[in-house]
């Protein structure tokens, strides 16, 4: 017997399904409600569908154009439905201007298209649904005193590459709020330290990066 928990379980739905027979269970909502049942249940195979608000860090010192397209693979591959994306782009308030210059141009460049067609870039997203919850994502946080670079619209299920600046720490697109669109958030930071604390303030851990060509700066990234 399969069960995918789409929505918060109660423990006596859970037993009901344990007395049908339970060989599989998938969680696609609570992680912390997966981390109490599979505590109380080991002897299940478990799948967890996790998201994430995965941190990219981007130094000064790194190569500013490799970081571009880094950021257009990372971030924007299957229209930024991809659980490890980049989300969080965290770059170093020297640059961070030449960056999102560097990246509003890239963006100019990608077609925007049915996902069926070969010449697509970027194509819609999995539903109109989807959209909307990434329209409303974007508008809460420009509401909260970030801004809109480039995008920011919505037309059905499709919703614009968008970039936005003015990100502050304590927002919560930069803390837990994953926008699974393509949405690059840009946070500003002056140094190492700055970056590290922003990165990990987030309840996720799927992944993170960084483009320095200071390889010790980037060991000690990785061990933060």
């Amino acid at each position: 017997c399969y069960f995918s928990v789409n929505k918060m379980l109660t423990a006596e739905c859970f037993k009901k399904r344990l007395e049908k027979g339970l060989s599989f269970l998938e969680f696609n909502y609570m992680l912390m409600q997966a981390y109490d049942f599979l505590e109380l249940y080991k002897k299940y195979n478990c799948s967890l569908e996790l998201g994430g608000n995965d941190a990219f860090i981007i130094c000064a010192d790194g190569d500013l154009d490799l970081a571009v397209e880094e950021t257009v693979w990372g971030r924007l591959y299957n229209t930024g439905q991809v659980c490890c994306a980049s989300k969080r782009f965290l770059v170093e308030n020297s640059i961070k201007e030449q960056f999102i210059y560097k990246m509003v141009e890239k963006i100019k460049t990608l077609k925007v298209g049915m996902p069926s067609y070969m010449d697509t870039d970027i194509g819609c997203l999995i539903s109109e649904d989807a959209a909307i919850e990434v329209e409303r994502q974007v508008n809460e946080t420009v509401a909260a005193g970030a801004r809109i670079v480039i995008g920011g619209v919505r037309n059905g299920a499709f919703y614009a590459p968008t970039i936005i600046d003015g990100i502050t720490k304590d927002m919560d697109v930069a803390k837990d709020m994953e926008i699974f669109g393509p949405v690059i958030s840009v946070i500003g930071f002056d140094t190492i330290e700055e970056a590290i604390e922003i990165a990990n303030q987030s309840i996720y851990g799927l992944s993170a990066g960084i483009i320095t060509k200071d390889m010790s700066k980037a060991i000690k990234v990785s061990e933060k």
